[in-house]
């Protein structure tokens, strides 16, 4: 389980360490066979992954690696939740920013939150990056969630890769 200070130093990073090519997140090369293999999905992980090496070894790890389920903590009693997401994006974002976006997981699909993500170059395929999102943000313990990475190009949501993810 992590322990506050690592939350803090994962807030750290979203605030100072937006690691991109060309701005505020992340976007690595990956290998065709990968990309191929997770088009449109949104990977969720407790750790940034590293997509360098064998594409069977990299799609394996990220399988492995890939979560359904995030655990929160309690800071300042307030339960905030700590990711990274690797985007396999189903199309390049076309615009600066994206959105990761949250609707609850059942007939409604209600939008509950989301969290901006600025300074994104509109020609990656790729987008890493780590969030930390709270209670009063919008999620809550114990519900199931369909989250989308969007951008808005021309006026008209995109939607660039999805994932379904629980809270605890």
């Amino acid at each position: 389980m992590r322990t506050v200070s690592k939350l803090i130093a994962v807030a750290a990073l979203a605030v100072g360490l937006l690691l991109v090519a060309t701005g505020g997140a992340q976007a690595q090369e990956c290998s065709a066979k990968v990309s191929k293999t997770f088009k449109g999905k949104l990977v969720i992980t407790d750790q940034q992954l590293d997509l360098g090496g064998e594409a069977s070894d990299v799609i394996a790890s990220i399988k492995k690696k890939s979560l359904t389920t995030i655990r929160s903590e309690e800071i300042e009693d307030v339960p905030t939740w700590g990711f990274f997401f690797t985007a396999f994006l189903s199309r390049s974002p076309g615009a600066r920013s994206v959105s990761l976006d949250f609707f609850t997981d059942d007939g409604e699909r209600r939008y509950v939150a989301n969290k901006r993500l600025d300074g994104i170059n509109p020609s990656v395929d790729l987008l890493q990056h780590n969030v930390i999102i709270t209670e009063d943000d919008g999620l809550n313990k114990g519900k199931r969630y369909l989250v989308k990475l969007t951008s808005q190009v021309k006026g008209k949501e995109v939607v660039l890769a999805t994932t379904k993810l629980s809270t605890k």
